[in-house]
């Protein structure tokens, strides 16, 4: 988690069952962590239930097993704390198209 003033956002490491489960997007950072998006269809609400159904999923590394924990119980505590709002938020995300040579820029140099 990056926090900033009263402020926090959540980050991740970058990995390919947390968006083939839940539907995240997930923007890299220059750090190998990655921050999570959603579209307009998917709400807080429903991934964080994406990550419980997923916890019963037993192709689950454990890596990615204490991933889903890890973001389920940031999300649950902030719920239940008075103090604490979720809310979502749009990010503005540049994607370059994929290049000429067939790669798709997701690993390169302008992720």
């Amino acid at each position: 988690m990056i926090t900033y003033g009263a402020r926090a956002v959540i980050t991740v490491p970058r990995n390919r069952q947390l968006r083939e489960l839940t539907g995240a997007d997930l923007v890299p950072l220059s750090d190998g962590r990655a921050l999570m998006s959603f579209d307009d269809q998917l709400a807080i609400a429903r991934f964080e239930v994406a990550l419980l159904d997923g916890l019963v999923d037993r192709t689950l590394d454990d890596e990615t097993r204490q991933l889903f924990e890890a973001v389920a119980g940031i999300l649950r505590d902030a719920r239940r704390d008075s103090r604490v709002e979720v809310r979502g938020r749009q990010i503005i995300e540049l994607r370059w198209k994929p290049a000429a040579n067939g790669t798709d820029g997701e690993d390169g140099a302008n992720s």
